[in-house]
């Protein structure tokens, strides 16, 4: 049978043999906790009655309970004569010394509360101290040993080995590892806004890896794609260079939109947002214009009346927008990326 230590929980293979009906201490080798085991059984334990009320006496084992205790052993009392002084051919003399007294001694049996009163014996003829008394004890009768009285059991030798196996630790080493890449993953679905896209998951853990932040669109331009065809670069009147970009919008959605706002952001290779412009769709403005155009003006081309130009894109449908980034870095070239999302709109109704 297996049996555990409730201190320190470690396992033992023990003999069937080594419980019986009662119970029995046990020490457990590694914590050196003791604990007492008993064979768990439905059967009535050999040499026992089961007592059910309807006996017309009590077993046997019960037969305390109705028999009255035996009365304590009377004492005995024994009485030893002093020592007879040796007879001396010289004249006594006068001594306040006297002779040595009788002594008693009573045997009473120590389980009796307490002893009686020891029998007074006759004094001698010859002027004496009072008797001393001596008690000499009877040998008690020794208890039954009981389990509790008996010594533990050791349990060294049946202690079942801990299996610490390299299938284990290599279980434990891969269990590990998948928590961490579940982690990972789910803290690149927060960093992305909860989208975790397997197309699109290396741009989705690079954006996670860096210091950007996830921004979060309006339902209203939800299905709205847009894609840049061609960019340029010009010379302004005052001799900045000018990136004109062009693209298409789709409407994948079956309800036309309206009031539509483009964002054209112009990233460095490191991902860092370098310029940024906000442009309708429908616009068309010609090179002659962008090139004579002044240093920063170029946001008024969109305006119309203080307001940018109402961009309408019906469902299923596409139009082209036109983005001009009219202030460039000095160290601006083709490694730089230019993206165009829509921030705002508007549904019918």
């Amino acid at each position: 049978m297996i049996v555990k230590c409730p201190a320190c929980s470690t396992l033992y293979n023990l003999p069937e043999d080594k419980l019986g009906d009662k119970p029995r201490k046990m020490r457990c080798s590694k914590c050196r906790a003791v604990f007492a085991l008993a064979r768990r059984s439905a059967d009535t334990p050999a040499g026992y009655e089961e007592f059910t009320g309807q006996q017309a006496s009590l077993p046997s084992e019960f037969a305390f309970l109705r028999e009255a205790p035996e009365p304590p052993a009377p004492p005995v009392a024994r009485i030893i004569p002093a020592p007879v002084p040796a007879v001396s051919s010289a004249p006594p003399k006068s001594s306040s010394v006297s002779p040595p007294p009788p002594q008693i001694e009573i045997d009473f049996d120590m389980r009796s509360q307490a002893p009686p009163p020891p029998v007074a014996a006759r004094p001698p003829a010859v002027p004496a101290q009072a008797p001393a008394i001596v008690i000499a004890p009877s040998m008690p009768v020794r208890s039954q040993a009981t389990w509790e009285t008996e010594d533990p059991l050791y349990l060294d030798e049946y202690a079942v080995p801990e299996h610490t196996g390299r299938g284990q630790v290599a279980g434990k080493i891969v269990t590990v590892l998948m928590l961490l890449v579940v982690g990972f993953l789910v803290w690149v679905a927060y960093r992305n806004g909860w989208s975790l896209k397997p197309v699109e998951l290396p741009d989705q853990i690079a954006f996670a890896l860096s210091d950007k932040v996830h921004e979060s669109f309006p339902d209203e331009v939800q299905g709205l794609d847009l894609t840049v065809d061609s960019r340029r670069v010009l010379t302004g009147a005052g001799k900045n260079k000018i990136l004109h970009v062009k693209g298409t919008i789709y409407n994948t959605n079956r309800t036309e939109r309206f009031g539509i706002v483009l964002r054209a952001r112009l990233l460095d290779p490191l991902g860092t947002v370098r310029s940024e412009v906000r442009v309708p769709c429908g616009v068309h403005i010609d090179d002659e214009t962008v090139k004579a155009t002044d240093k920063g003006a170029m946001t008024g081309h969109y305006l119309k009346n203080g307001a940018l130009f109402d961009c309408r894109v019906y469902a299923s449908e596409s139009l082209f927008f036109e983005a001009v980034f009219d202030e460039l870095p000095a160290d601006y070239d083709d490694s730089y990326t230019v993206v165009v999302q829509p921030v705002a709109a508007r549904l019918p109704g």
